[in-house]
């Protein structure tokens, strides 16, 4: 029964624990093969090189010769861990005689939910390419890994779709839903030849008719309908019906060609991405993108595009930010046409991330150029190159790929490569730190031989020579595909442990917080020691930073963390590549606290993201650390500072807050200062910052009224690129960044001048996240703790409403007591009560909640079965 499906078990059988077999010839299976001396790998690496070029066109359809592939429908529930061992009995061992085993010929009956020991056919023989292979696997055809959200291509042709689906983009009709964790098909699609939707929110796929449907979010018109709204299910753009040959997709942008061999392309152009030399921040249709038509292929990034023309040049238009990713080799901002990158030749596969760009080129080479901040480049530390950079250590490589900031690579001989940025696992390094160099992540324990990569923006998926695939990365919604998501809290829960806190602080994902003790405990992501337990690991629950007593405050940064301790002494540790530290040396880590001996007895700290600031109780504030936007307050083009330096023309502060390049800073008389960056009019001075002025070098005075008196300000705090400060009468005012929500105006303008958000009669606190606000106000005058609101970017939950969506009005935290201190990472938000203990919400992934997660979505595991 080659390529069918056996005969339907008795009633009763079950699925058994035995392994599936990867080899289900008659002699033993040799353990010592190497990958690339299998004849099946080479026939599928040679299969889905063919696949890649043919962008999926021309294969033979479902029904070939593959046998008939029923949909069975099988959806899993958001409740059941299909991965989770000892949740539903799989039943005894099957008897003597081999009955029940992958490779004996018979279809098993599989029911929910998917183990990943289902069968999805069982046809008894070792022919990897007649539509069953020897794991018993349909062939994955293709992948589109958008940012949170993962599609997949079956043998049958048909699409499904996991993960995040507020814009609509698994396709599954009606109202969206937050996420979905089980594979569910995308209807109104027939069958397909191509699934695209790389990093973004949207999805498209090439029917076999030469139709072009797509689906999810039209926030920059790339669905090509006309109009900016999402779709639920698939739709043909118009024009796009029976005309297609090929399309690509990626960030928010679809170029596809047509039969003629005309190429169009819709969504956001605003550096030129279309190549048609034109800029608009959203192509609601499909324009003519003629400047297109030579190149063979196309890969489509965030904010820039490449293709390679039938001579093997290669050619990249679009953004050409700071690390020139486009290949001009000069400072010019963008290309809105075509420009050949002339430094590579016979180049026959390019990979885009969002700043940087690499091309495989005559023997099996790589080289890279761009931006290098997280090692995206391959080549270890060092700048950013306009020029093309060789990855050493790679041979033979078929295949690579990027997207965001993080590239892989695949060779037969090589096997798999990943390296850049890892923040989210998704080089496969558990710690989350930056790989700079080719690293291997030992799928399957070093089994997995990959033969088709697929790259989202935090996930990386592999397909292997037996048919499975594995996946890796960010999983808060499930698009890993393993039938459970890595963690949305979305609302109150009390941190697992008996610990009591004073108080706490947000960085960008960790926290710390000051004992009832007097020492500094910290939890979260630890790649470069900012926990401060003198190791790497992450903290899932709260661990002891170093041995520090008597602390009075803590600061958690980006990636560093900083304590006061009540003799006014200031402790230090993490990440130091930027010297935010302030210890004068130039170690990139200092995983324990290590006393700032040149700053001054201090009355407060501050740390943002790779920049500290500390007054001094002389009233004078001290700043250390990265100037990139001026905000040490210096003198402008100064890069860093190793020591704390004060602030120039700054004296009697009070108080200074920092989350990541802004800061405020109040004086004893009630004067608001702000400072640094101020590309979204986050400094408050009535403009905001742009190309070569993006920050304010020296402290300017928050214009509160255009003329007039300035009221006295009470207290600031900076979040991301917004900030709040409450004045003496205890009105709100908020101003900066607002595309979320987060100012609490009930709007999503931003402001550029602080703009009253409410008066509130007994304000508490009041804490800002990278794009979400938090606050606590009293129902009765007096001291005391109160009921806590969050309101802005809330798709991880952080705004511990119970539901993952966006809000433009506060919201009440639910099952939250009353509390008196807030702190908000990235993704989460934590609160204290009165008797110190803290309760966290929002994404729980790699410690953020202190709440014991582990580091399952880290370690590339097996995506489950699709059908």
């Amino acid at each position: 029964m080659v390529g069918r499906l056996g005969p339907a078990p008795e009633k009763g059988n079950r699925p058994h624990r035995q392994e599936l077999r990867q080899d289900v010839g008659t002699g033993p299976k040799d353990a010592v093969r190497k990958p690339w001396e299998n004849p099946m790998y080479r026939l599928l690496s040679l299969f889905f090189i063919v696949l890649n070029a043919c962008s999926f066109t021309g294969l033979p359809g479902h029904g070939d010769d593959a046998g008939p592939v029923p949909d069975p429908g099988l959806v899993i529930s958001p409740v059941e861990d299909a991965g989770a061992a000892g949740l539903r009995d799989w039943g005894p061992e099957p008897p003597d005689g081999g009955a029940g085993r992958c490779g004996d010929g018979i279809h098993q009956g599989n029911r929910l939910p998917i183990h990943e020991r289902y069968e999805e056919c069982d046809d008894g023989n070792d022919d990897e390419t007649d539509g069953c292979t020897t794991a018993c696997r349909r062939p994955v055809l293709g992948m589109a890994v958008g940012s949170y959200h993962s599609c997949v291509l079956g043998a049958d042709r048909r699409v499904r779709c996991v993960g995040q689906n507020t814009s609509g983009q698994l396709g599954r009709r009606g109202d969206p839903t937050p996420w979905e964790y089980g594979f569910a098909r995308v209807r109104n699609l027939g069958p397909v030849t191509k699934v695209v939707g790389t990093g973004g929110t949207h999805t498209c796929a090439l029917e076999e008719s030469g139709t072009l449907k797509c689906w999810g979010s039209s926030w920059a018109g790339q669905l090509g309908g006309g109009a900016r709204d999402n779709r639920t299910e698939p739709t043909i753009p118009a024009g796009m019906e029976g005309e297609i040959a090929d399309v690509w997709a990626g960030g928010n942008t679809t170029i596809a060609r047509k039969a003629d061999g005309s190429t169009w392309c819709a969504g956001n152009n605003n550096d030129g991405q279309c190549g048609a030399d034109t800029r608009e921040a959203r192509e609601l249709v499909f324009i003519p993108s003629p400047n297109l038509d030579p190149f063979t292929e196309i890969v489509v990034g965030t904010q820039h595009v490449c293709g390679i023309d039938g001579e093997q040049q290669l050619w990249c238009w679009g953004r050409n930010g700071t690390g020139g990713e486009i290949g001009t080799g000069d400072s010019r901002a963008r290309s809105t046409v075509p420009f050949q990158v002339e430094f590579v030749d016979n180049v026959t596969q390019v990979a885009v991330g969002d700043d940087h760009t690499c091309a495989l080129h005559g023997e099996g080479v790589v080289s890279c150029w761009g931006v290098n901040w997280a090692g995206q480049l391959g080549v270890g530390r060092g700048p950013n190159s306009r020029q093309p950079q060789v990855v050493q250590g790679l041979s033979g490589v078929t295949q690579i790929i990027a997207n965001y900031h993080q590239t892989c690579a695949i060779g037969p001989e090589l096997g798999l490569r990943c390296w850049g940025w890892n923040d989210f696992g998704q080089v496969g390094e558990p710690t989350g730190r930056k790989v700079r160099t080719p690293h291997d992540p030992a799928v399957d324990e070093g089994a997995h031989q990959s033969v088709r990569l697929f790259m989202g923006r935090f996930t990386v998926c592999s397909l292997g020579l037996d048919g499975r695939v594995f996946c890796w990365g960010m999983n808060p919604f499930g698009a890993l595909g393993r039938a459970q998501a890595g963690g949305i809290i979305p609302e109150a829960n009390p941190m697992e442990t008996g610990r009591r806190f004073l108080s706490l602080s947000g960085g960008n994902r960790h926290s710390c917080g000051v004992g009832t003790d007097r020492k500094v405990y910290c939890w979260g992501i630890n790649p470069d020691g900012q926990i401060g337990d003198g190791t790497v690991s992450v903290a899932f629950t709260p661990k002891r930073a170093g041995t520090l007593t008597a602390v009075e405050e803590v600061a958690a940064g980006g990636r560093h963390s900083c304590a006061r301790l009540q003799n006014g002494e200031v402790y230090c540790w993490g990440d130091n590549q930027q010297r935010q530290l302030g210890l004068g040396i130039a170690d990139e880590k200092v995983p324990s606290p290590t006393r700032v001996a040149a700053m001054p007895a201090a009355s407060q700290v501050a740390a943002g993201q790779d920049t500290t600031c500390a007054v001094g109780q002389d009233q004078l504030l001290y700043c250390w650390g990265s100037d990139n936007y001026g905000q040490t307050g210096q003198v402008e083009g100064a890069q860093t500072r190793s020591t704390p330096s004060p602030v120039v023309g700054l004296t009697g502060v009070t108080q200074v807050s920092m989350w990541s390049r802004t800061v405020c800073a109040v004086t004893g008389a009630g004067q608001l200062y702000c400072w640094g960056d101020n590309r979204q009019g986050q400094v408050g001075i009535g403009s905001r910052g742009s190309g070569a002025t993006q920050g304010v070098w020296e402290p300017e005075v928050v214009q509160f009224h255009a003329q007039g008196i300035q009221p006295a300000v009470r207290r600031v705090v900076t979040g991301g690129e917004h900030v709040c400060a409450e004045l003496m009468d205890q009105s709100l005012n908020c101003w900066g960044r607002n595309s979320e929500g987060q100012l609490g105006d009930m709007t999503t303008d931003r402001r550029l001048q602080p703009t009253p958000v409410g008066a509130f009669s007994n304000l508490v606190d009041f804490s800002l996240g990278l794009y979400h606000s938090c606050l606590i106000n009293r129902t009765n005058p007096g001291a005391g703790p109160g009921v806590a609101r969050c309101v802005g970017w809330g798709v991880y939950g952080q705004l511990g409403d119970g539901f993952s969506r966006n809000r433009r009005a506060s919201v009440p935290v639910v099952n939250l007591p009353p509390v008196k201190d807030l702190a908000l990472t990235r993704y989460g938000s934590c609160a204290l009560a009165d008797d110190g203990q803290v309760f966290c919400w929002g994404y729980s992934g790699q410690g953020n909640l202190g709440g014991g997660s582990d580091l399952q979505e880290w370690i590339p595991g097996p995506m489950l079965p699709v059908h």
